[in-house]
């Protein structure tokens, strides 16, 4: 079994979830099946980002 990761700083801006679901969608397609994780990976990445943002 391989592993893959990836660490990614953000700034505090609008554009940080886009920038991170670009990044996931980077590191999964060039993982083993990593197309079957893409669609749920990105919207919890979307919420993860949005909400480390938040106030």
């Amino acid at each position: 079994m391989s592993r893959t990761s990836s660490t990614t700083w953000l700034p505090r801006s609008r554009r940080s979830p886009a920038i991170a679901r670009q990044r996931l969608a980077a590191l999964l397609s060039s993982a083993p099946h990593g197309s079957r994780l893409l669609d749920s990976g990105l919207v919890v990445t979307t919420e993860f980002v949005t909400n480390a943002g938040a106030p």
